[in-house]
């Protein structure tokens, strides 16, 4: 992630792991912890909605429409209602998009790859945002992501053998790889299963949170 002081080294780049985006993000966690004003992360805010933001399918919640919508979301400023709301109508349609090409590829009965499901660039990514800025129950797309998560739960069938259903066909970096013939099975978090099994708990973690915050209040 950028550490930098000068927005304008960052220009609009979008991406959540390096750049304005990044910076951004980091500078709303730094201002909340040590009580700075919302001005300190201005600079950083502007430079990331200085060009235009990207909503095409490469975008994902590290990259274009949702990184940055995930950050103002984040930062909480009235002044940034307007913009959220219109990035969120890209976020939708390209939740849409991507759930559809999945769902067809399931069809198909092909297996799939971690940039389909996968945290970084995939439909668990989307998922984490539409929880946090809608919460389980306040958009449509968050129950259209955890069902197609759990769909991807269910195992597929190739050349007689059962396998699960995030088996990918393609080696670790997503491409098709000779010494992956058979493809394979990623565990972690960034682009494995792990990020499916906690996706689909934070609904729940979150209905706990809110009965103990009830309870403890009321205690």
């Amino acid at each position: 992630m950028s550490t930098g002081t000068d927005p304008t080294s960052a220009g609009s780049h979008q991406d959540l792991g390096r750049g304005a985006v990044g910076t951004a993000l980091a500078r709303i966690a730094a201002a909340r912890l040590t009580g700075l004003p919302p001005r300190a992360t201005a600079s950083w805010i502007r430079a990331m909605t200085a060009g235009p933001v990207t909503a095409n399918p490469s975008a994902s919640l590290f990259y274009g429409a949702p990184a940055v919508a995930f950050v103002l979301h984040t930062g909480a400023h009235p002044a940034y209602a307007a913009m959220l709301a219109a990035l969120d109508e890209h976020v939708n349609d390209l939740t849409a998009l991507k759930l559809a090409a999945a769902y067809q590829r399931i069809d198909r009965g092909d297996l799939t790859r971690p940039g389909e499901y996968d945290l970084i660039s995939g439909l668990a990514g989307l998922g984490v945002y539409h929880l946090v800025r809608h919460g389980a129950a306040g958009s449509g797309m968050t129950a259209a992501v955890l069902g197609y998560l759990v769909a991807l739960a269910e195992p597929v069938r190739r050349h007689g053998e059962s396998l699960p259903g995030w088996w990918s066909g393609t080696g670790p970096a997503g491409m098709p790889d000779p010494a992956w013939p058979g493809g394979h099975l990623n565990l972690g978090m960034a682009h494995g299963i792990a990020v499916i099994s906690c996706v689909k708990s934070l609904p729940q973690v979150g209905a706990m949170f809110c009965v103990k915050t009830r309870e403890a209040r009321w205690s």
